[in-house]
C-alpha cells in the first residue's frame, strides 16, 4: 500500500513539474537523430499472419519470417487427444510461406488438456513428433 502511495506521490510532482515547465516557455533543444547507414537487413522483420489459409491475404510488404500462433497450431492443436496428430492446418501454413520464401517460427505452446498433470514431460514428446515430421526442414538455430 506504501508503494502505490510514493508512486502517486511521484506521479503528482512529475506533474507539476512539467506543467511549471511548459509555462515558463522551457523546451528541450531539438535534437536530430541520424538514421542507420545501411538499411536494416529483412531477417529482422517477422510477422504475425491471422487465418492465411482462409481469409487473410497474403502481405505485400517484405519480411523473412512468420511466427504461428493464433493459427490453429498449438499443441493442443496439433494433438487434440494424445496419439491424434491433426497436420493438415501446419502443412498448408508450411506450404505457403515455402512459396513465398518465408521461414517459419513454430511456437510450442497450449498444452492439451489430456497432457496436463505432466505437461513438462509430454512437451518433449510433442517437439520430437514434430520435428521428426519428415515434411518439414527444421533448425534450432536463428537465421542470420
Amino acid at each position: 500500500m506504501k508503494w502505490i502511495q510514493l508512486l502517486a506521490m511521484a506521479s503528482l510532482l512529475f506533474g507539476v513539474a512539467a506543467q511549471t515547465a511548459m509555462a515558463s516557455g522551457l523546451q528541450a533543444p531539438p535534437v536530430q537523430i541520424d538514421g542507420p547507414v545501411i538499411p536494416v537487413p529483412q531477417s529482422y522483420f517477422g510477422m504475425h499472419i491471422h487465418r492465411p489459409l482462409t481469409t487473410t491475404p497474403w502481405p505485400d510488404l517484405p519480411f523473412k519470417t512468420w511466427r504461428l500462433w493464433d493459427t490453429g497450431t498449438t499443441w493442443a492443436d496439433l494433438e487434440p487427444r494424445k496419439g491424434e496428430w491433426h497436420f493438415d492446418t501446419l502443412d498448408g501454413m508450411v506450404k505457403l510461406a515455402a512459396a513465398h520464401q518465408v521461414e517459419v517460427l513454430l511456437t510450442f505452446g497450449r498444452t492439451p488438456g489430456w497432457a496436463s498433470s505432466d505437461p513438462q514431460t509430454s512437451f518433449g514428446k510433442v517437439e520430437r513428433t514434430v520435428v521428426k515430421n519428415k515434411r518439414w526442414q527444421c533448425s534450432s538455430k536463428p537465421a542470420a
